[in-house]
């Protein structure tokens, strides 16, 4: 499901507002989207965070789950730019601030 993985460090992700997410049809799947700030050992002490992505493809619908946790430095608002591989760069924006959403595509 994610698009933006090519990072080489967290931090990377945790300045970066906006995330693309692809969505490869053809089954359900499920990805957890992991952050911490991406340069310090605080993860160890639980500070990071996590989003859950959910693909329904018979419904044709993305679930983007309660964010659990957080860290010092994290964003607490994402603009997700959605992608389905198969439709030729068909976009769909998701404004996210860390509750459930839902997205129909």
């Amino acid at each position: 499901i994610a698009d933006d993985v090519k990072t080489k460090s967290t931090a990377d992700v945790a300045n970066n507002t906006t995330l693309g997410i692809r969505i490869f049809p053809g089954a359900d799947a499920e990805y957890t989207l992991y952050e911490d700030d991406g340069t310090t050992l605080n993860y160890q002490k639980n500070e990071f965070s996590t989003i859950t992505f959910k693909w329904n493809d018979a419904k044709r619908e993305l679930t983007i789950l309660p964010r659990k946790g957080s860290f010092s430095g994290m964003q607490t608002t994402r603009n997700f730019t959605i992608t389905i591989a198969s439709e030729n760069g068909k976009t769909t924006e998701a404004k996210y601030n860390g509750k459930k959403v839902v997205v129909k595509l």
